[in-house]
């Protein structure tokens, strides 16, 4: 029971590890992508609102693959479509969540685009862990 214990903890710390691997890269990617979308984005009122939505919208398809095929590669996965779907669902809250965030710290606050999207995806990150490991990526009979 102990050996079953420690090989199941020792599993999820390779994946959280490999997920804080995987997120630095995407976390600079994101920010990359994010700031081309803030900057192409005509001035319009929430404007970092508008552009941390739309990075939601593309950044999760690309995010999806990447946790899929990295960070939880040794788990029994669900089907692709059916993964990204629950990624998109699970997801929804954890997005409504840090757009309210942006909204405060940037449009009403007046903090730094940059600062608040760092600051959101900081808070959003363990919660997009939980998700895919506990709904839309592994399998749940494996999580």
């Amino acid at each position: 029971m102990k050996n079953r214990t420690f090989s199941k903890r020792g599993h999820w710390s390779k994946q959280f590890l490999r997920y804080v691997m995987a997120g630095t890269v995407i976390f600079f990617l994101g920010m990359g992508q994010y700031q081309l979308l803030y900057t192409i984005l005509p001035e319009i009122p929430y404007h970092a609102t508008v552009a941390w939505i739309l990075n939601f919208l593309l950044g999760t398809l690309w995010t999806h693959a990447i946790h899929r095929y990295y960070t939880f590669r040794e788990s029994k996965r669900l089907s692709y479509f059916v993964s990204l779907l629950r990624t998109y669902i699970g997801y929804a809250g954890i997005q409504l969540i840090g757009s309210v965030m942006m909204l405060i710290l940037v449009d009403i606050q007046g903090v730094n685009h940059l600062v608040g999207w760092s600051l959101t995806m900081l808070l959003v990150s363990l919660l997009n862990f939980l998700v895919m490991r506990h709904f839309s990526i592994v399998s749940w009979e494996n999580s």
